[in-house]
């Protein structure tokens, strides 16, 4: 399943595997079980979908970054964002936020729609123990 918008260069795609978030300056891939929570929160002021990795360390490792990445507060390196994960949560409360105005859905929505895909809900699997 993908989820993007023409407001934005971002996408989200959604698997039974995990997800994978396409902006401009990276492409991050967490799988479902390094997703520990799920939620609604203020991203940038309004509201987002946010997520709380078990590992953030992790996650920034598989994430691929695109050398031509420009932009105020462009994220361009695994350094550069495990330190903004590391601030958000400590902060925030969450690693990634997800604003509400970036995808075709709004915070709540993209929110369940994680959730459901993370349990296997969406792709009509019982949830994993």
């Amino acid at each position: 399943m993908i989820v993007r918008t023409m407001r934005s260069d971002w996408r989200l795609e959604v698997n039974p595997v995990g997800l994978v978030l396409y902006t401009p300056g990276y492409d991050l891939e967490a799988p479902w079980d390094s997703v520990a929570g799920i939620a609604v929160d203020r991203v940038g002021r309004k509201p987002g979908c946010v997520l709380i990795f078990e590992d953030a360390a992790a996650v920034v490792q598989r994430t691929r970054f695109h050398a031509d990445a420009t932009g105020r507060g462009a994220v361009t390196n695994a350094s550069m964002m495990q330190s903004q994960m590391e601030v958000n949560f400590e902060r925030l409360g969450y690693h990634l936020g997800i604003p509400g105005r970036i995808l075709e859905m709004d915070a709540d929505e993209l929110a369940g729609l994680l959730a459901r895909a993370r349990t296997g809900e969406l792709w009509g699997e019982e949830a994993q123990a």
